[in-house]
């Protein structure tokens, strides 16, 4: 069934998008001039647009679920609910990223 697809999606999406949180906050362990920083960094844009992706698959998926009536309304404010989670975790992402070039104060070690 098309739910029981969505909720998998959504859980991959979701495990995805903790992934990358991890990968920044390790990150920031290290120093931007270092070769671990380079390379988290190009991982983290590489999962960041898969999620994204991932993530407009889903936003489109529940769509065509609530338009086609294949569930029902409750549960697609819960999924819409769900969601916004996931949407709120894309901004965050989207947030480190676009700090990555600023540099951290060196009290912060």
């Amino acid at each position: 069934m098309a739910g029981d697809s969505w909720l998998s999606d959504y859980d991959f999406c979701s495990n995805m998008g903790q992934d990358i949180m991890e990968k920044i906050n390790e990150r920031d362990k290290h120093a931007r001039t270092s070769s671990a920083y380079t390379k988290l960094s190009a991982q983290i844009r590489t999962k960041s647009k898969q999620f994204n992706s991932d993530l407009n698959r889903l936003k489109q998926n529940l769509m065509r679920a609530s338009a086609s009536y294949h569930i029902t309304q409750r549960e697609v404010e819960r999924r819409q609910r769900m969601m916004d989670a996931l949407i709120t975790k894309e901004k965050q992402i989207d947030s480190a990223l676009k700090n990555e070039g600023q540099s951290r104060a060196p009290t912060d070690r």
